[in-house]
């Protein structure tokens, strides 16, 4: 996470984003970070981090305010970092594929590995972990799904089925 947008700006820069919609909406995100940039001087928004620019968009959205930018721009730029999110992470996530089958790809499978040893040598079987992500990639769920014995869930409704895992 601490490079995403390292990484996406690599993607928009050396033309990996061949789409010219989503060319647009990397470039409104970027301009977007630009004009934070001045309010940076007078705050504490970490900018270069994903999750700080996207709270800032949402709350650009809310408060119907985020620079010159009128109504219908800011709802645009919602959309766009929501563009260059998903763009990203197809461009860069690979579930490789070994024998025929795919598998989930790094960081995910070790993540999935050490939560399955935690789960195996602890004393308290009903051990609860919770994962929370942009879902807008279904790697985790992947990885969960296939690389281990473990029972997950959303947690969308009310019922407490008996699982080990909340996403």
């Amino acid at each position: 996470m601490s490079d995403f947008l390292d990484q996406a700006r690599e993607l928009y820069d050396h033309n990996g984003v061949k789409n010219a919609k989503a060319r647009e909406a990397f470039a409104d995100v970027f301009d977007a970070m630009g004009e934070l940039r001045t309010v940076y001087d007078k705050s504490h928004l970490e900018i270069d981090n994903i999750e700080t620019l996207f709270g800032a968009i949402e709350m650009g959205v809310l408060i119907n305010k985020f620079g010159a930018r009128t109504s219908a721009d800011i709802k645009k730029l919602r959309d766009s970092i929501i563009t260059l999110i998903v763009n990203t992470l197809e461009l860069n996530i690979k579930f490789p594929v070994r024998e025929g089958h795919i598998y989930p790809g790094p960081p995910y499978d070790k993540l999935v590995k050490m939560v399955t040893e935690i789960g195996q040598t602890s004393s308290n079987r009903e051990m609860l972990f919770s994962f929370i992500t942009f879902n807008y990639d279904l790697a985790l769920d992947y990885a969960l799904q296939h690389q281990s014995s473990i029972h997950w869930d959303y947690y969308l409704s009310d019922s407490k089925p008996a699982t080990v895992i909340r996403i």
